[in-house]
């Protein structure tokens, strides 16, 4: 007899198996806790500047209500991302034609090029 077949026996003679209890999964978190706090901070501050208004940009793609912030020079450091002077509001079709036509965006002057 196999050994498959002779655990296979085992198992009917002392009857199934007790389940192992489940462990507790834990989520990771989408953003870190500092940078949880920062996007806060930031909320309060840009809201304001795009909060009802018409987008700068006029892409292509533009949907013409401000929906949220286009930040020209990145958003890396805390620093960048409360400074509203480096962007302008801008709805989330245009934000996102930026993102993904980098050039476009750099002759436009939508974006600065940070490995020059």
């Amino acid at each position: 007899m196999t050994p498959f077949m002779q655990a296979l026996q085992a198992k009917k003679a002392f009857g199934k198996a007790t389940p192992e209890p489940k462990k507790e999964v834990k989520a990771i978190p989408k953003v870190a806790k500092k940078r949880a706090k920062d996007n806060r901070e930031y909320a309060k501050v840009s809201r304001p500047v795009w909060k009802g208004k018409l987008c700068q940009i006029r892409s292509p793609v533009c949907t013409k209500h401000a929906e949220g912030f286009n930040h020209a020079g990145g958003k890396e450091t805390k620093e960048k991302l409360l400074d509203i002077a480096n962007g302008q509001a801008a709805c989330n079709a245009c934000n996102e034609y930026c993102e993904q036509h980098h050039e476009w965006a750099v002759k436009n002057g939508l974006r600065i090029k940070r490995n020059t």
